[in-house]
C-alpha cells in the first residue's frame, strides 16, 4: 500500500516537471519580448510547446472521469447575462 511519503515523491517529481515546462515556456515569452524570435526558434518553440501540450493533455485524461468542456460565459446561450435566465439577448 503506497504512503503519505510515497504521495510526497510523487507530487515532488511532479512539481519538478512542471517547472521545467513552466521555465521553458517563459524562455520564448522571454525571446519574444526581448524583440522576437527567428523562424527557425519560432518553429522549435511551437513544437516543443505543443509537445508539452500533448503530454499534459495526455497524461489529465481518464476516459472514466473526463474532464469537462469550458463553459463560455453565459452558458452558450446567445449573449444572454446572468440574472437573464428567459434567454432575452443582454
Amino acid at each position: 500500500m503506497a504512503t503519505k511519503g510515497d504521495f510526497d515523491s510523487i507530487v515532488g517529481k511532479l512539481n519538478t516537471a512542471t517547472n521545467a515546462v513552466a521555465a521553458r515556456i517563459q524562455k520564448y515569452i522571454d525571446k519574444v519580448s526581448a524583440g522576437g524570435i527567428t523562424a527557425a526558434d519560432e518553429d522549435k518553440a511551437i513544437a516543443d510547446l505543443q509537445a508539452a501540450a500533448d503530454t499534459l493533455t495526455a497524461m489529465g485524461a481518464d476516459p472514466a472521469d473526463p474532464i469537462p468542456a469550458p463553459v463560455e460565459p453565459g452558458g452558450g446561450t446567445g449573449g444572454t447575462t446572468p440574472g437573464n435566465e428567459g434567454g432575452q439577448p443582454a
